[in-house]
């Protein structure tokens, strides 16, 4: 009997067969133009891969320019911290200083703790037993506040910890991506980007997969920022030679 697939399992299963057919689709797409198929003939002669290796790497470097450190660190800080780590802190403060204040004000005729009505969904008066319940826990608020604090402080400075180490990493795996990429590997197996033809292509790619295109001119800057960003990379991570 036939094992039956894991909802993971199909998932990358699934993800698998769409990015499969999206790069047939690209390769349909240069195929159908001339000056594209004599692009990407170029490049294979050039680099010596193999046509799927070139079209590996369009499909997944096109959308390299926006994959700087600054923009990558972002997003991922967005992802991370829905909410700010500053803003949870202060959130802390707030709250263990409403604690102090609602035990105050429970100490004085003023509070409601002991006079309030609680009433059900439908706004029926509950029983003795249950409002009793109720004001237990209205009395014990202070407390509660100061365990969600708590728990909320231990989960942010987990977190924040978690951040800390994680950052960097992030900071190295651009600059790994950057190295490896599409463009520094042409680059590296051929002496030139060879720009105007590798820029047709990336726009190709772009376009298909619903990216804008990106100008000549503006990939000429990027690519400069590139190899000067590659080689200042490799400088700071020589070693000095010794004398």
């Amino acid at each position: 009997m036939r094992r039956r697939e894991s909802k993971a399992e199909k998932a990358i299963r699934e993800t698998g067969e769409l990015i499969r057919q999206k790069k047939a689709r690209l390769r349909e797409c240069i195929a159908s133009n001339p000056a594209l198929q004599r692009d990407f003939d170029f490049l294979v002669s050039r680099t010596r891969w193999s046509e799927e290796a070139l079209l590996a790497r369009l499909f997944w470097d096109c959308n390299m320019m926006s994959a700087d450190p600054k923009s990558v660190l972002a997003r991922e800080r967005k992802q991370n911290w829905p909410i700010s780590e500053s803003i949870l802190r202060r959130a802390i403060e707030s709250i263990l200083k409403v604690a102090e204040q609602i035990e105050r004000v429970n100490q004085t005729e003023f509070s409601p703790a002991h006079t309030v009505f609680f009433h059900d969904e439908k706004g029926g008066i509950l029983s003795g037993r249950e409002a009793k319940q109720r004001r237990a826990i209205a009395a014990d608020l202070p407390s509660i506040l100061r365990l969600y604090a708590s728990e909320l402080k231990r989960k942010v400075s987990i977190h924040a910890s978690f951040w800390r180490r994680q950052k960097p990493q992030i900071e190295s795996l651009v600059q790994m991506a950057r190295e490896t990429s599409l463009y520094e590997s042409i680059r590296f197996a051929t002496g030139r980007y060879h720009q105007t033809r590798l820029h047709r292509l990336v726009n190709a790619a772009r376009i298909d997969q619903g990216l804008p295109p990106i100008e000549q001119r503006a990939f000429t800057v990027w690519l400069n920022r590139l190899k000067k960003r590659h080689r200042t990379s490799r400088t700071e991570n020589t070693p000095p030679v010794s004398t």
